[in-house]
């Protein structure tokens, strides 16, 4: 054999073995493929969707023309959110006054309280708003600066603007912070106390727990209105006082949670208050009362109060003892729980 025959055949060999005939299945390949094909097709016939329905519409300016007349109605609409903003801050001082008076002068502040001295603080409130918000934006109204390319911002120089900012925003969020302070003081020192309490036969184990769980759910539904309302209107205040300073990860969080701190009660209201969960249900349809008198009379939904939210002590109807009545008399009006609804 020749040196070039010996090197063909050679050649012809190692092909041989690197070469592997495998005949693969519809089934196998399906198997193999099929996920990988399907994403594939799914991707190209997304973007010729896209590519068909960008073709028919053409993308135009969207904004406004930058008019005097737009830059006035901008100017009015950041009036008016900075005058409603304001007013739920002013009804949440109120609902938090509202609560610990019932708590603290419970049977006083129950025998003098009607609609319409009800009536009459939610006409002072809205008062109160007007003359706060209205008189300070008619007078820093030229500092509104509203642009087309850039958040609203108002700022004005002086010390005046900063008092009025500093009394119309994070000087009302303290009253209620300490408000809710004192009632979780006073609700801690009446659980220590009826658990002290020697039980008797007019002083049932039973009651005694049932008033504290209730005052219990009522406080961490209260506390919990209000501490999302403080740190709902932190990055607020941030950014008022720092103008523009502030960083964009906090003018984001200002903006998501204004709009978080306006519906987030009902949440609240169905984790932590029970009655109002069960009344939900019932208007739902979706809970059925046993006919059980026992059940019942645990159960029982009391006619709603005067603002609509739920009382501090509400406690079971039948109840005819009148050394309880004092604790029962605990159970608030709520007079301002429809405005806060209303304005949240």
């Amino acid at each position: 054999m020749s040196f070039n025959e010996s090197i063909l055949s050679g050649s012809l060999n190692s092909s041989d073995r690197n070469t592997s005939i495998c005949t693969v299945s519809v089934e196998q390949f399906n198997a193999q493929n099929f996920i990988a094909l399907l994403v594939a097709s799914a991707t190209v016939a997304a973007q010729l969707f896209n590519i068909l329905i960008f073709r028919f519409f053409s993308i135009g300016l969207h904004a406004a023309p930058w008019t005097p007349i737009v830059i006035f109605l901008a100017r009015l609409a950041l009036s008016g959110f900075l005058m409603f903003h304001k007013f739920s801050m002013i009804m949440l001082l109120f609902i938090s006054l509202d609560r610990w008076l019932s708590v603290e002068f419970a049977i006083k502040y129950r025998a003098h309280i009607f609609r319409p001295q009800i009536k009459c603080f939610v006409v002072l409130s809205w008062l109160i708003t007007f003359l706060s918000s209205v008189r300070g934006c008619i007078v820093y109204w030229k500092f509104m600066s509203v642009m087309c390319d850039r958040p609203t911002r108002f700022q004005a120089p002086g010390t005046g603007f900063m008092v009025w900012s500093i009394v119309t925003g994070p000087l009302i969020l303290i009253p209620p912070v300490v408000l809710q302070f004192r009632i979780a003081w006073i609700a801690a020192w009446m659980k220590l106390r009826l658990r002290g309490r020697k039980v008797t036969e007019r002083n049932p184990q039973r009651l005694t727990q049932t008033m504290i769980r209730q005052l219990g759910q009522s406080l961490l539904a209260s506390v919990a209105v209000v501490a999302i309302s403080v740190i709902a209107n932190l990055p607020y205040n941030i950014i008022l006082f720092t103008g523009a300073a502030a960083n964009v990860m906090i003018q984001r969080l200002a903006n998501n949670l204004f709009l978080i701190q306006h519906f987030y009660t009902p949440f609240v209201y169905l984790l932590f208050f029970k009655r109002f969960r069960v009344t939900v249900l019932r208007l739902c349809g979706q809970y059925c009362f046993t006919r059980d008198r026992s059940v019942g009379d645990r159960l029982t939904i009391s006619r709603p109060n005067a603002g609509g939210e739920p009382g501090l002590a509400a406690m079971p109807t039948p109840i005819r003892d009148q050394s309880h009545q004092k604790h029962i008399s605990q159970a608030s009006l709520s007079s301002f729980g429809i405005c806060m609804s209303l304005t949240r």
